[in-house]
């Protein structure tokens, strides 16, 4: 009787962690399609539970006509295949939900259809095995009734899978993700549903049941396809593709845009994350020049003409990434700035920097791995620029380093005339998002903000001080490799007044990702 009850509590334990494995790696496995915003996530979390509940009652249904070892080791064999499927089969789905790329301006209903596209690919591939996998914890318990009571038999059968559940939480996350990707990690858990299958179709002493199951076992063997999760742009080439514990990432070569380049015969390294189609968060130096083509590191670039000549600066970069707007700042100021602090959450996109900037170990740039906020909290030191660049999508800033709370702690970190300036992906000034941040930065304190248009890009620097200055975008002293992106901004700097327009942004209450899709929208 022993032997059968550790029998069956094995089977719920490596269930629990087959399903477990399944729901981390689903959001993992999307990531690269259709990213990471709080839609999929809702998206992932309420198709698992549907798939759950409705697993439960068709388990209850099974186990009151009598739960069987080879109806159980079928529905694990049917769970493993579809996690097999998924391996192989995910791409192409997700690519063909996906909808085709444009631009900036475009982003809004691009932004909804992601989030069907997300919902349909959850239902499709990760519903059938986690209903499946929720039907065997019923009919478990009805096995175990025969030994020992009810209530008895329903408690062991939730604790062991749940900690089957806990092992499969830690177990792709720490280990399998970081070191082989995710879908090695769907592959173990073909290997983990693998076990019980042919454990229970042995049992049935079905011979060819069993061959199946054994068999199971052995497809792992084969590993994962090759090639990219996903690939380049046509006129592209993908140079490193890499799973981190926080997100996917991508470095292409792609044509280069921008102030001089042309397209046709200049290239660029781009450092892409998550779903990022033609979005890019780093690029590599271009040849000869020290500025980025016009883009929006250009005129964060510019901001240390606020300054007296001769004075030192010490800045700190919040969103890092892999150090492009750190290596402007050097390249365009030389010898300007004394301390440099790359600040980042993903420690493996600092650890790209050298790439994105052969000459890092010259300057006076020190990476921290860390949240942005965070850093400023536990570091107290002031700083003549502050500059916010991090964002949790393509275009949605974590919504933490937009509130007044997050703005009263940069203010708190500004010498008496320091500047903060963060960029913002709206190509509508007058949209809710602009004025939502600019209410909330100036109710912390701050004061003389400007909102300037980066040329051509969409983007737009929301810039302040932590006192009152006078002059605008064209007050700022230019180095000669940014004068020209420096005059054409000039001429759509846009001193802010205060309106009383837009969302007073609250840690308790911050709609970013609403205000960013109006945003988009309004911009059509």
């Amino acid at each position: 009787m022993i032997e059968r009850r550790v029998f069956w509590l094995a089977v719920s334990f490596l269930a629990g962690g087959g399903t477990m494995i399944l729901e981390i790696t689903a959001p993992r496995l999307m990531q690269p399609y259709f990213g990471a915003s709080t839609f999929v996530w809702t998206n992932v979390i309420g198709v698992i539970l549907l798939a759950l509940a409705l697993g439960y009652e068709m388990g209850g249904r099974l186990a009151s006509r009598g739960a069987s070892h080879r109806a159980m080791g079928w529905i694990l064999v049917a769970a493993a295949l579809f996690a097999l499927v998924e391996v192989f089969a995910f791409g192409r789905l997700a690519g063909a939900l996906l909808p085709d790329s444009g631009r900036l301006e475009d982003l809004g209903p691009t932004r909804r259809q992601l989030q069907w596209a997300s919902f349909a690919a959850a239902s499709f591939l990760f519903a059938p095995p986690v209903f499946l996998l929720a039907s065997l914890p019923p009919q478990i318990v009805a096995r175990l009734s025969a030994l020992s009571s009810p209530g008895k038999a329903a408690g062991d059968v939730l604790m062991w899978g749940t900690l089957g559940s806990l092992l499969g939480t830690f177990l792709p996350t720490y280990l399998v993700i970081p070191v082989w990707g995710s879908r090695a990690c769907l592959l173990l858990a073909v290997t983990v549903l693998g076990l019980p299958a042919a454990a229970l179709l042995l049992r049935g002493r079905r011979g060819t049941a069993a061959a199946a199951g054994i068999l199971l076992l052995a497809l792992p063997v084969v590993g994962p396809p090759g090639g990219p999760l996903r690939g380049p742009l046509g006129g592209e080439k993908l140079l490193l593709e890499e799973e981190t514990p926080y997100q996917y990432l991508r470095i292409v070569e792609a044509p280069a845009y921008g102030e001089g380049l042309d397209p046709g015969r200049d290239r660029q390294e781009l450092l892409r994350i998550d779903e990022g189609v033609r979005e890019f968060h780093s690029v590599g130096p271009l040849p000869g020049r020290a500025d980025s083509g016009g883009k929006y590191y250009d005129l964060f670039a510019v901001l240390p003409g606020a300054f007296p000549k001769h004075r030192a600066l010490e800045a700190v970069i919040l969103g890092a990434g892999a150090g492009t707007t750190s290596r402007l700042l050097d390249a365009t100021w030389p010898g300007r700035f004394s301390r440099i602090v790359d600040v980042e959450l993903d420690p493996e996109i600092l650890a790209l920097a050298e790439r994105f900037d052969p000459d890092r170990a010259k300057r006076p740039v020190r990476g921290v791995a860390m949240d942005g906020r965070g850093f400023l909290r536990l570091c107290d030191e002031p700083w003549d620029l502050i500059l916010v660049d991090a964002y949790a999508r393509q275009v949605d800033i974590p919504f933490h380093m937009t509130t007044v709370e997050f703005w009263r702690l940069v203010r708190s970190r500004l010498k008496p005339d320091g500047l903060v300036a963060l960029n913002v992906s709206a190509p509508d000034v007058g949209a809710g998002l602009i004025q939502s941040l600019a209410r909330s930065m100036r109710e912390a304190g701050l004061r003389s903000l400007h909102c300037t248009p980066v040329p051509f890009w969409g983007n737009v620097i929301l810039w302040a001080s932590a006192r009152e200055r006078r002059g605008g975008w064209g007050s700022l002293r230019a180095p000669e490799p940014l004068s020209r992106i420096h005059a054409r901004a000039s001429r759509f700097d846009l001193a802010l007044e205060d309106d009383g327009e837009g969302v007073l942004l609250r840690d308790d209450h911050a709609p970013v990702e609403w205000l960013t899709e109006r945003s988009l929208e309004s911009a059509r």
